[in-house]
Parts: C-alpha cells; sequence; structure tokens
C-alpha cells in the first residue's frame, strides 16, 4: 500500500474534506488579496454543505476529484465543467477549481488533479480548456508552466473588492494530458 494521495472522483460524503481544503487554501491564496473580513467569515460548515448538494446531484457535466491522503485525508480537489465563458468561444473545457491544502502543496498533487479532469474533459469529447485565474494568485505560473496560454484577461468585482482574472486556454487536451502525466504517476 502507497502513502501517497490517491486521486479519485469526489462523491456527497468528501464534502467535508472539500470544505476544509476550500476554506484553507482560500485563506491562504487570497489574504491580502480578498477582503480579511470575507476570508474569516468563511464557514467550512457552509461550504461542506454546498458540496454535498453538488456533489448529490447527478451531472453527467462535471467532475470533481479529490486528492486523498492516507493520513490526513482529502488534501486538494479539481472540478471540471463546460467553459462558462462567452469569451471564450470554442473552449469547449473549463477548471472551475482547482485547490491543494497548503500544508500538502509541493507534492505534485495539481498537476495529478490536472491530469485527472483533463482526462475526464477528454471523456466527454472536449478537446480544449481554459481556466480563469486571479492576477494576484501564485497559483497563475502554475498553468502557465502547465502549458497554459494567456488568451484574455478582465476586471471583475468580487466579495466587494475590484479584482482582475487572467484566463488561460490549453487548445489541444491531448497534449496537456502528456505533460501532465498520468493521474497515478507522483510528482
Amino acid at each position: 500500500m502507497s502513502d501517497l494521495p490517491e486521486i479519485r472522483r469526489a462523491s456527497p460524503g468528501d464534502a467535508i474534506g472539500l470544505a476544509r481544503v476550500h476554506v484553507a487554501a482560500w485563506r491562504d491564496t487570497y489574504a491580502g488579496v480578498l477582503p480579511s473580513r470575507y476570508l474569516i467569515e468563511m464557514s467550512s460548515d457552509d461550504h461542506a454543505g454546498r458540496w454535498r448538494r453538488f456533489l448529490s446531484r447527478h451531472n453527467r457535466n462535471h467532475g470533481t476529484f479529490v486528492a486523498e491522503d492516507p493520513y490526513d485525508g482529502i488534501v486538494g480537489y479539481g472540478s471540471c465543467g463546460p467553459n462558462r465563458s462567452p469569451d471564450l468561444a470554442g473552449v469547449a473545457g473549463e477548471v472551475h477549481a482547482l485547490y491543494v491544502d497548503p500544508m500538502a502543496q509541493g507534492q505534485g498533487l495539481g498537476r495529478q488533479l490536472m491530469a485527472a479532469m483533463t482526462d475526464d474533459l477528454l471523456t466527454r469529447r472536449h478537446r480544449s480548456l481554459c481556466v480563469w485565474v486571479l492576477t494576484d494568485n501564485p497559483a497563475r505560473w502554475f498553468y502557465a508552466h502547465m502549458g497554459g496560454r494567456l488568451a484574455a484577461e478582465e476586471a471583475i468585482r468580487f466579495a466587494g473588492a475590484d479584482l482582475r482574472q487572467l484566463a488561460y486556454i490549453w487548445p489541444d487536451l491531448p497534449s496537456l494530458l502528456r505533460l501532465a502525466g498520468s493521474v497515478g504517476d507522483p510528482a
């Protein structure tokens, strides 16, 4: 038995672990970017309820994957589905979220989750992919390193803050899957 985190499809029973990672990653990633009050008031209980409802609905168009450590439980997640942005016409799929617990970063879990989502989108016949990321999010460099091409920038307002976000695209998902490696490979 391996001590490496397992990448697998999420289930409604994962809601608490998903919420814990969501809140921890947002507080770490967006400190100084989003208003402190917003981050402080984030609730794992509220997010667990949202995750439970989302994962309980049978939705063939979306895939959610978790990285589960044998000792620490869920330490990362990624969610993907159809592209939601009309500004990126011609791009079929989208990474809606990709977060790794700050204590588990640097183990290649982001790459493995990206590979799982890419494989899932390819299975649903999506041939291209985008992700939107805040310009102040250090993870933007992960997407560039994974071969994402900067395609758009826009201003948004979230949690009372004026922000800028960037869109990275991959016009060829098979090449991203080769770069990300197979789901089971440790990074």
